[in-house]
């Protein structure tokens, strides 16, 4: 994902849960992750090494289907007409 793409998308997903513990995993790595697996239509335990491990990117991948952010980044690129540019760079994906 492009530092453009991430501007955009970054907004759309949930604020950090300010949580004690573990450190949240890297949103952005997860979406890569994300888009490689249905890019190359590979299973999601057969991640390359320098994504997030699986168990990760499976339990966000499900989190953001849950909290709606798929939904929201499906409606940024929808009204990609409207937006131009922004949009644009996502539809490109």
């Amino acid at each position: 994902m492009t530092d453009a793409e991430w501007q955009i998308v970054q907004p759309l997903l949930p604020p950090p849960a300010g949580k004690p513990g573990r450190p949240r995993a890297d949103l952005r790595e997860v979406l890569n992750a994300i888009f490689y697996v249905t890019d190359n239509s590979t299973n999601w335990r057969a991640l390359p090494h320098d994504f997030p491990a699986w168990q990760t990117f499976l339990g966000w991948k499900r989190e953001l289907a849950h909290d709606g952010s798929f939904e929201r980044l499906a409606d940024e690129v929808r009204t990609g007409d409207r937006l131009g540019e922004r949009a644009a760079l996502l539809r490109a994906r």
